[in-house]
């Protein structure tokens, strides 16, 4: 079994191409989804591979970790920069093996995610209320922004499940039609502006759920050339008490 895949997301090529070639990592162009016209609109973002895996869950059996992000990952959080506090993506792959199960790894962590989104988008607690009354789900909790990132397998799968039925239900209700102003988000696209409200389904799930959330921060992240040194140590320690425990004095 292979230890993990990510998939970097976007709907310009020229943004795909930026990221190097990575086993791990399979870039996805949306507008090559196949999906229902209903759900082929740009307005609906990264959301759109979500509906896509949910139809298509058995692509990722093969994987002990799941990832998805956008594919402007190092250009959003600045990754080149020597004092970037998110890890460059194509080097995730290498730590791959450290990751712990009941972790989630992302770039951008929140605490107060519930009066963060409304600060960023004024109204849009009409919708979240409704989310959170359908799921008896609280407020508080810590999350991340963005649909960026990584988990265990079965972690993710029963994240999508349950995200496909909230979906189902938002996008019948609402579609693409929702009235919220979202003038104070620094990144704001009106062309997106739906996708806020879908990106949410990802937040709150996650801030109600007792998973470890944790920023992927190069000075946080124990690099692969450190964690074959400590392994090698760890060894060594290990074979000198085996030897000290078995040995006996005559």
């Amino acid at each position: 079994m292979n230890n993990i895949i990510i998939f970097a997301l976007h709907n310009e090529k020229k943004i795909l191409n930026t990221i190097y070639d990575d086993p791990s990592i399979k870039k996805i162009n949306l507008n090559d989804l196949k999906l229902e016209p209903k759900y082929a609109d740009n307005s609906l973002a990264e959301n759109r591979f979500f509906i896509y895996l949910h139809e298509n869950i058995d692509i990722l059996n093969n994987y002990d970790y799941i990832g998805v992000c956008s594919a402007s990952w190092n250009f959003k959080y600045k990754t080149l920069n020597q004092n970037s506090n998110v890890i460059k993506l194509e080097k995730i792959p290498e730590l791959a093996e450290e990751f712990k199960n009941s972790f989630v790894y992302v770039p951008s962590f929140v605490k107060d995610w519930y009066n963060e989104s409304i600060f960023n988008h004024a109204g849009i607690e009409v919708y979240i209320d409704e989310l959170l009354k359908r799921n008896n789900f609280k407020k508080t909790g810590n999350s991340f922004y963005s649909n960026n990132f990584i988990c265990k397998r079965s972690i993710f799968v029963n994240f999508i499940k349950w995200w496909k039925v909230e979906f189902d239900y938002f996008f019948k209700k609402y579609r693409y039609k929702y009235y919220y102003n979202s003038e104070n988000y620094n990144n704001y696209k009106s062309h997106v502006d739906c996708s806020y409200f879908y990106e949410r389904l990802t937040i709150a799930y996650f801030a109600n759920k007792k998973y470890n959330i944790f920023q992927l921060d190069p000075k946080k992240m124990i690099m692969p050339d450190i964690l074959k040194k400590n392994k090698a140590i760890l060894a060594r320690e290990k074979n000198i008490k085996n030897f000290n425990d078995n040995s006996k004095l005559f």
